[in-house]
């Protein structure tokens, strides 16, 4: 059911968070524009349609890929701003200059990717064509930043805000990430606190230094997920520091990318 998928695809991309009495209407503006586009997108009151097709991942295991048609075209539609005005705009003007209905008009797009762990579990994967009709993820905090965590739980003030947190690579990384291949530890440069990490499951989107738009979105690392988001210590007053864990000279996979830029 279109409806079903819609609240599932709102509940992993956005959480609720702050003071709810807090009267933000930049942030109501973004949460109305941002719940309006995935209405369009999945329900699709003005036309297209949402197929489902079945796959087997590279992995093994079955999987739902659900696609949207093309939307006809209708007037009013709004488009992004040029970099020439986007040099003089603020990050909500940014925001807001993003559709709020499905933009693509001439080919039929992945937007969600479904399936079973090898635990079970069932996940839901918002995809690439989806991540970008959106406004971009702010970022994560610099590697080398020490952060107390209890200011982050504490911190969020709008109403709602991503679930996915968002990590940044250099751009000599992004043509491997294209081609296929996993993130390694030693290329991030930006990483989400524990608790970020924790409330999605793991799950990141994958940003090119420079621009902020997702590239990929994919799973931390079991094992980087494990000893970072649940040190044995139990960490130092709620206190963490990534780039003990990933950047220059960490070893290893650090992010299992599910779909990037450019995949059939």
């Amino acid at each position: 059911d279109r409806r079903k998928l819609r609240d599932r695809s709102l509940d992993i991309l956005f959480t609720t968070g702050g003071d709810e009495s807090n009267d933000d209407n930049a942030s109501e503006e973004w949460e109305s524009r941002a719940e309006k586009l995935i209405n369009d997108a999945i329900i699709a009151p003005k036309g297209g349609e949402v197929l489902s097709r079945k796959l087997k991942l590279a992995s093994g295991q079955l999987a739902t890929l659900f696609l949207r048609t093309p939307s006809p075209p209708t007037d009013g539609i709004e488009h992004k701003h040029d970099k020439a005005s986007a040099d003089h705009q603020t990050y909500n003007d940014i925001m807001q200059s993003y559709p709020t209905t499905w933009p693509y008009h001439q080919t039929t797009q992945p937007i969600l990717l479904e399936y079973e762990d090898g635990d079970r579990k069932l996940h839901l994967v918002p995809l690439i064509p989806l991540l970008a009709a959106l406004p971009p993820p702010l970022p994560s905090s610099p590697l080398t930043k020490v952060v107390e965590e209890s200011s982050i739980t504490d911190a969020p003030n709008k109403s709602k805000q991503y679930k996915i947190p968002n990590i940044s690579v250099h751009p000599q990384v992004s043509k491997y990430i294209c081609r296929g291949a996993d993130l390694m530890s030693a290329g991030i440069r930006t990483f989400p606190s524990p608790w970020a990490l924790r409330q999605s499951k793991g799950l990141v989107t994958i940003s090119i230094i420079g621009n902020p738009q997702p590239a990929a979105i994919g799973f931390v690392d079991r094992s980087l997920f494990r000893e970072y988001c649940y040190p044995k210590n139990g960490g130092n007053r709620g206190e963490y520091d990534a780039s003990a864990y990933v950047g220059f000279g960490a070893k290893g996979i650090g992010v299992i990318v599910v779909n990037c830029y450019g995949d059939d």
